[in-house]
């Protein structure tokens, strides 16, 4: 048997039902025929004590609440049953007698959802199948189940959506408890859907529709060339998608060949790209401001672009010219502070720029602050001590809609007692740790920062 631990943030982001069939296919290239299993696997909650490491709480496996953890058991396990692959949970008195030591029975529910997921998924037959319904929703569906097809549906974030149930379905929620009437609000925790006997399930669920998913389509800004903006769009659903996008404001200094409307048409899950040529246009410095109108259906929104933009020069040695570096000052820095103290133009400004090659990106930012305060042992708070902040979305998924943060990183970059250089990772989650015992915060040593401090408290 070839075995393997999959811990995990969320099974349904981090898809551990594909991860799993990709470990078989990896198996039997290795042995034909030769079983899999994932030995071993766990869920927590934090804010709770325990009796050996709270360091544990830290883990990206580790859930804010009682009904987090029930849910991440219940996808865990509906990955599992898909993919067909067996597992055994670490710890399982966890799940069975409470947190030990303590009064909390959080973990009790985490069973409770197993044994809905056990009881409802238990004789689904060998007929598996991963339903893409929409990019915000995980569907797994099982058509020749005892009693009738049975599917699987999770949103993949906290906020609520809602179909209605079709006739003749019947909705368990992730405890198994019947849901009564036709409304049906969907959440990140598992929901169960049963079909009537002969039924087309697929066919069924293709045709929900749900409220509450935002836009049917995402939107990426991008440069095709140096006068070439343009508008990424991906159709998120399984449905072929209209969309009308129209020019409201265009930035000061671009100067479109034409202001006229755009409709680009995309089949289900597919990608397209709406240009905007420009007779005259500049990235640098300032506040550049793109307004468009969308349209697709019943859906409309304008989206609004701030275009903090960096032209970023190619550079095969990797070395600066004055004229790479674009100042930021108060005026357009400030707002990004929220509540911190600022002093002016001398306790918000930076000089930036950027040169890439093949071997990566390298950042150069020139800070004069009027008054230097070395972070010391406080890493976590350098951003607050006239340091640098670097947030990387590397999914480009995290929004005012979409809270999803999976992949994401973050660091504090700054000088330790004004000498040395440190990064420090103040976020992360999915499969990136670092320090001991895995925390996903600490000095990241993978990171190499060089720095120096120039005349008048200038630190390159």
């Amino acid at each position: 048997v070839f075995s393997f631990h999959s811990y995990n943030g969320d099974a349904d982001l981090e898809k551990v039902a594909e991860q799993n069939e990709a470990i078989r296919k990896m198996a039997n290239a290795a042995k034909p025929g030769l079983p899999i299993c994932n030995t071993e696997v766990y869920y927590g909650v934090r804010r709770h004590r325990r009796f050996f490491d709270d360091m544990e709480s830290r883990k990206s496996y580790s859930k804010d609440s009682e009904r987090e953890l029930a849910a991440a058991y219940a996808a865990f396990y509906a990955n599992s049953i898909v993919s067909s692959t067996p597992f055994s949970l670490f710890a399982p008195e966890f799940c069975i007698g409470g947190v030990p030591g303590t009064e909390e029975q959080y973990p009790l529910a985490s069973a409770a959802a197993l044994n809905a997921g056990m009881e409802l998924l238990g004789n689904v037959g060998k007929d598996r199948k991963i339903l893409r319904l929409d990019d915000s929703l995980r569907c797994f569906l099982f058509p020749r189940a005892e009693g009738g097809p049975i599917a699987t549906l999770r949103k993949l974030s906290q906020s609520p959506a809602e179909f209605s149930l079709p006739e003749g379905v019947r909705a368990f929620d992730l405890y198994g408890n019947p849901i009564a009437g036709k409304k049906i609000v969907l959440d990140s925790a598992l929901l169960y859907l049963r079909f009537p006997a002969g039924s087309n399930a697929e066919k069924i669920l293709t045709a929900l529709e749900f409220k509450g998913l935002g836009a049917p389509f995402d939107t990426r800004m991008t440069m095709l060339d140096e006068r070439t903006p343009a508008l990424r769009l991906r159709n998120r659903t399984a449905r072929t998608c209209q969309v009308s996008v129209t020019p409201i404001r265009f930035p000061a200094a671009w100067i479109p060949v034409d202001s006229a409307g755009k409709t680009i048409r995309l089949a289900p899950f597919s990608e397209g790209v709406l240009r905007f040529p420009m007779k005259k246009l500049s990235l640098r410095g300032g506040r550049n401001q793109l307004v468009l109108a969308l349209q697709s259906g019943s859906y409309r929104n304008e989206i609004v672009y701030d275009l903090n933009l960096i032209p970023v020069r190619f550079s095969q040695d990797f070395s600066f010219r004055p004229s790479d570096y674009i100042h930021y000052g108060a005026e357009n820095l400030s707002r990004k502070f929220g509540n911190r103290p600022n002093r002016g133009e001398k306790d918000s400004s930076a000089d930036l720029a950027a040169l890439w090659n093949e071997r990566g990106l390298k950042l150069s930012v020139k800070v004069t602050d009027d008054h230097f305060i070395p972070p010391g042992e406080e890493f976590a708070k350098a951003y607050q001590s006239d340091s640098l902040q670097l947030y990387f979305a590397m999914g480009q998924n995290h929004s005012k809609e979409n809270k999803n943060r999976s992949g994401d990183l973050l660091y504090s970059i700054g000088l330790r007692d004004g000498k040395t250089p440190f990064a420090w990772m103040e976020h992360s989650t999915g499969n990136r740790f670092i320090g001991a015992a895995n925390a996903t915060v600490g000095l990241d040593d993978a990171v190499k920062v060089s720095a120096r401090r120039g005349p008048a408290g200038c630190v390159d």
